[in-house]
């Protein structure tokens, strides 16, 4: 059965990818009632994982498209089980030798096993080797993610044998991908209980714990990616999460130990767990402890208005926390007057001194001054009894007299705008003629033309009475033109596809993209109508499929062609003699066969000697 029909069998969808998280499971769950979702998510998927760094308002989005979830749109869900910049899986499907002999052997079947499509950690816990996603003898495709290909027995398509390789062992380059997944293993199968929120107070306390945290309460977050990447290397890094800039750029920094954003950088949470405490296992099972101060006590607090009913009772429940360049200042507001005042002072400092202001009196004062304004009270004895200056009494106690210039000019303005407004209509009751009269005058001087050349020849005209004047517009342009089967003619969309595929290549190349050049790289450059085409047609185009995979990139071509990219990074990180072995730190080179070495060699040999 076609992975297409399954997937219509299994949660009637209309797709022939494998998803890593399902979608519509419920859909399988009515015809297999016995099973409960949250155990074949938990024993399955990678969803325990994704779980830890939701809050709870997106792990109920999460379950509601693996649930209920229907074909098309994008989610939550296909972001994170995707291969896209926050996704956690890899692009290609990759397995582990050993595994695959091992699930052969126990059940008849080679099966995917989640921990292995886990974006860049290259590595088998149980076998602790090197997974594979090509043949190790003939390099071709083990699988894909469109289920078109998938092993069902450990032999590649081509008919080889895929056997456990020794020299695929993990060595030490491989080290931070086996603490990785040993830690993303352990939060998967003993932490069911830990979210979003609990992991953010377990970071908080072990910064403050390790002086990460200012006493005012500010993170130093510069500081700790600063030693963060000093630990572990950015070398060591690249492959696993973005570079050291991306993390110290602002909108980043801002983000991070923001419980709405974890679930973007779950690897880098994971490193920083093992950063702070050695293992996640570690980090989430011991306990940190750390006080701080808090510079305006725990509340509640009182009202400083003189006129406000709960003055000197403690009516201010929370405050705002505001923290700039070491101080700290928090912002009271009174829930029944509005009176708001703004209290600040420096945590290290050696007194408790404060500084004190007025941020606004409120609308209970504001409407006394102006009540005993209107009574003719001084401003002296206003200011006196309301506990303001005599400068703010008089900024307020003409506020009435405003009100009343207001208003009339209001009036004066509604009858300008009324007056406007007549005008404009007359205008437009003659645009309207007038744009009709070229219409007319267009369709009576050529009557072959139709609503596509007419909106050429008098835009301006026709999107305004289309937008202002439809129904006119429908009963005098020519009628839609419906879409029929038109005729075509197969030879010569094949000549003409295969000379677009030369042409979208030789552009590709020009860009040097940074992935390799495929066929569905190159067909996504075409025309959506093209396109359309040739997945109706494919069949019938032999000189558009001989070009597609005369012209796609092999993946020698590509690794010879990225090769100045990366020896450039090397030299930047200081590699003194480069070789093949160097060359390693990008995946694509770990695998090569033995004659694809030579020609990345002989490619790299040449390189090294033009820049010397």
């Amino acid at each position: 059965m076609a992975i297409a029909d399954t997937m219509k069998s299994l949660f009637n969808l209309n797709t022939h990818s494998i998803r890593h998280l399902p979608r519509n499971l419920n859909y399988l769950l009515d015809q297999m009632p016995n099973i409960d979702a949250l155990f074949y998510l938990k024993n399955n998927t990678v969803y325990p994982l994704i779980k830890s760094f939701l809050t709870l308002k997106q792990n109920d989005e999460l379950l509601d498209d693996i649930l209920n979830g229907v074909d098309g749109g994008t989610s939550l869900a296909g972001q994170l089980s995707g291969s896209g910049p926050k996704g956690l899986i890899n692009e290609e499907i990759r397995y582990c030798p050993a595994c695959l002999s091992e699930n052969y052997a126990m059940f008849g079947e080679c099966y995917v096993n989640r921990y292995h499509q886990l974006k860049d950690i290259n590595i088998c816990l149980k076998h602790k080797c090197g997974l594979i996603s090509k043949c190790p003898e003939c390099y071709v495709d083990l699988s894909s993610n469109s289920g078109q290909l998938y092993l069902k027995k450990p032999v590649c398509p081509l008919g080889h044998s895929i056997e456990t390789n020794t020299n695929s062992k993990a060595n030490t380059v491989n080290q931070l991908d086996y603490d990785l997944m040993t830690d993303i293993i352990y939060l998967m199968e003993n932490q069911n209980d830990i979210d979003v929120n609990v992991l953010i107070g377990k970071l908080l306390s072990c910064l403050g714990e390790k002086v990460y945290i200012h006493p005012s309460g500010l993170i130093n977050k510069t500081k700790l990616i600063h030693e963060f990447f000093e630990l572990y290397s950015e070398q060591r890094l690249t492959p696993l999460i973005p570079e050291k800039n991306y993390f110290l750029e602002r909108r980043t920094v801002k983000r991070l130990l923001r419980s709405e954003f974890m679930n973007l950088y779950i690897i880098f949470y994971l490193l920083l767990m093992r950063f702070l405490s050695g293992s996640v296992g570690d980090f989430l099972d011991s306990s940190h402890c750390f006080v701080t101060t808090l510079p305006f006590g725990a509340g509640p607090w009182s009202c400083h208005n003189t006129i406000c009913e709960s003055h000197g009772e403690m009516k201010i429940m929370k405050y705002k926390r505001l923290q700039r360049n070491g101080s700290v200042s928090g912002e009271f507001a009174c829930p029944i007057c509005g009176f708001t005042y703004t209290r600040k002072k420096e945590p290290l400092a050696e007194t408790d001194a404060e500084t004190y202001f007025i941020k606004a009196i409120g609308e209970k004062i504001i409407n006394k001054i102006v009540h005993m304004s209107k009574a003719g009270i001084p401003m002296s004895h206003i200011a006196s009894e309301v506990c303001v200056s005599e400068s703010t009494v008089a900024k307020y106690a003409k506020h009435h007299r405003r009100s009343i210039d207001e208003t009339t000019k209001q009036v004066a303005i509604n009858e300008i705008k009324l007056g406007m407004k007549e005008v404009g209509a007359a205008q437009e009751n003659s645009k309207r003629d007038q744009y009709r009269e070229v219409i007319r005058n267009a369709l009576h001087t050529d009557s072959s033309l139709n609503r596509k050349t007419l909106k050429k020849l008098q835009t301006v005209k026709y999107n305004w009475l289309m937008k202002n004047d439809r129904s006119w517009m429908e009963d005098n342009l020519p009628p839609v033109r419906k879409s029929g089967n038109v005729s075509i003619d197969i030879r010569l969309l094949d000549q003409k596809l295969s000379q677009q595929i030369k042409i979208i290549v030789e552009m590709l190349f020009i860009e040097n993209p940074q992935k390799r050049i495929k066929p569905h790289t190159i067909l996504s450059k075409l025309s959506s109508r093209d396109f359309g085409r040739y997945s109706n047609l494919k069949d019938q185009l032999p000189l558009t499929k001989m070009s597609l995979q005369k012209h796609s990139e092999q993946e020698v071509d590509y690794l010879n062609r990225i090769l100045p990219e990366v020896i450039n990074f090397l030299k930047k990180n200081r590699y003194n003699n480069i070789d093949f072995e160097s060359l390693k730190i990008r995946r694509g080179y770990r695998n090569c066969s033995t004659e694809d070495r030579i020609k990345i060699e002989k490619e790299l040999n040449r390189i090294l000697n033009m820049q010397k």
